[in-house]
């Protein structure tokens, strides 16, 4: 449907579905009209067709009964007792809502770039070299796994392809909810990490799973009190040294291993 919403003399036409938020609409409107200060639009009421209107979070178009052609206006609360808000044409003979959000999106854009730059640069990955063996594996620190893994290919690089026990098969979970059955466990795996050794065991998935070699995850971190720092970009583990997470070109040196499974 058509409505047309006011403010401060100024008006624009939208088309919007019945079930359109009113809270979404107010912010629009606030975006795209003459724009008042932060006390002002607190202090502002809603009023259709003249009429005060009290509105929250799940008020929709709808439910307030607007119809096609309704006129949407914000003023203050003696909004009734001042001049009329229909004196000054549309900034534009049609406005659609699409082009209303796209200034919105634009404007929360600009914000973002001004405030937290940092977020629009690619954030590094936690990664961290270890060795198995003598080997040397990409492995990625994440607090978000349950259980440590290697991929059957790292496990076949570093020699320790023989001690997977398939008779313990953990599922792995990712975060579409796609669940992926493990080869198997080493049940005890020695890792080099700096001049530490954590011992553990590994969880034995294909390769196609993960681009790292290890993913190293709660049950090691837990185990060895593991503080990860984000801000000095690092992890440390039961007070050692400090390991530092690679840089992305270092990473890409230690490529992981992809060779062909038996």
């Amino acid at each position: 449907m058509e409505i047309t919403v006011v403010y401060e003399g100024e008006s624009i036409q939208l088309h919007v579905t019945k079930d359109f938020p009113i809270r979404t609409l107010v912010a629009l409107a606030h975006e795209h009209l003459r724009k008042a200060d932060d006390e002002e639009k607190n202090s502002l009421d809603l009023f259709v067709n003249s009429k005060s209107i009290e509105f929250n979070d799940t008020t929709t178009i709808q439910s307030l009964g607007i119809k096609q052609g309704d006129v949407i206006s914000f003023g203050p609360s003696d909004y009734n007792n001042a001049k009329s808000p229909y004196v000054s044409p549309p900034r534009s003979p049609y406005t659609t809502l699409d082009k209303v959000q796209k200034q919105a999106l634009q404007s929360n854009l600009k914000t973002g770039v001004e405030n937290v730059p940092e977020s629009f640069n690619t954030t590094g990955m936690a990664y961290i070299r270890l060795a198995i063996n003598g080997v040397e594996v990409l492995t990625l620190v994440d607090s978000g796994a349950q259980v440590s893994i290697l991929t059957s290919s790292a496990a076949k690089k570093c020699k320790v392809k023989d001690l997977i026990d398939p008779r313990w098969k953990e599922k792995a979970v990712g975060l579409a909810g796609k669940s992926v059955d493990a080869l198997g466990t080493i049940m005890y795996c020695d890792i080099k990490v700096g001049e530490q050794t954590l011992s553990g065991p590994l969880s034995v998935l294909n390769p196609s799973v993960t681009e790292v070699d290890l993913i190293l995850g709660l049950d090691f971190l837990f185990r060895y009190k593991a503080v990860i720092d984000l801000g000095k970009r690092r992890v440390t583990f039961d007070d050692g040294e400090p390991i530092e997470f690679l840089t992305e070109e270092e990473a890409l040196k230690i490529s992981a291993f992809k060779v062909e499974e038996d």
